[in-house]
């Protein structure tokens, strides 16, 4: 009879510690949920300009030969995935648009038209292209001008340093969790492999609730990413891992 009312008390007793974990973890997961989404959002909208990220060059007084050379040059400068030199109807393009920040007005009265490049830059060039564009457009010809949208510039440097902040924080709390997980796993006792038993699964339903949370209140408000919201990326799965670990050492913890 007593170890009957014994193992209804250890029940009852794993049954309340796994409560207050899946309460802790659900916490836990739906803030590192919020961050991603923060992220992949960031990230999305980094993309969004990086890959339509272009910068003008103009080179002025130029013959055709001249122009070809230097539009071969193009190509091999670092940094650059893509050239295009642009036709009359481009130029007139440019100029209904104002793109690039291009003050083509100021060539027209000159007769002849200059040589325009399309140059498409890739890795961080987007990031400071002024100051790649003074390293090795400059140097190529002293008629070759560059023009890019600054504002443009300026929200990638602002969008990239945000997602390197979050990645630091996501750092930082993953280094937080592990440093409590040893602290408890060292200062106190070992339990019953029941009670890791109880903690991990909670853990386990904490994180997958904090996600499905997640994903039916950015459907309700209609703010999912054009992305899928996939819990198998590796920021998403690392999280996991994560929150199962800090419930684990839980089990351990002298105040549950």
């Amino acid at each position: 009879m007593d170890k009957t009312k014994n193992n209804q008390k250890n029940q009852v007793k794993q049954g309340t510690k796994a409560i207050k974990i899946f309460f802790l973890v659900f916490a836990l997961g739906l803030l590192l949920q919020i961050v991603l989404f923060c992220r992949e959002r960031t990230n999305y909208a980094l993309d969004l300009i990086t890959d339509d990220f272009k910068i003008a060059v103009v080179l002025k007084n130029a013959n055709e030969e001249q122009a070809k050379n230097f539009s071969s040059k193009l190509y091999f400068l670092p940094e650059v995935s893509e050239v295009k030199m642009l036709n009359e109807d481009d130029i007139k393009s440019y100029l209904k648009q104002g793109n690039s920040g291009l003050n083509l007005q100021a060539f027209l009265p000159k007769g002849a038209l200059p040589h325009f490049y399309e140059v498409k830059l890739s890795g961080t060039a987007f990031l400071n292209p002024s100051d790649w564009a003074q390293q090795y457009i400059s140097p190529m010809s002293e008629d070759a001008m560059a023009y890019f949208q600054e504002q443009e510039s300026a929200v990638a440097s602002y969008l990239f340093a945000l997602i390197k902040t979050i990645d630091i924080v996501l750092i930082g709390v993953a280094f937080a969790l592990l440093a409590l997980g040893f602290f408890i796993e060292v200062k106190y006792m070992p339990v019953s492999l029941t009670d890791r038993f109880y903690a991990v699964g909670s853990s386990v339903f904490a994180y997958g609730f904090a996600f499905g949370f997640m994903y039916v209140l950015l459907t309700f408000l209609k703010m999912l990413p054009l992305t899928p919201y996939d819990p198998f990326t590796l920021p998403q799965i690392g999280c996991f891992l994560f929150c199962l670990l800090f419930g684990r050492s839980l089990a351990k913890w002298g105040r549950f």
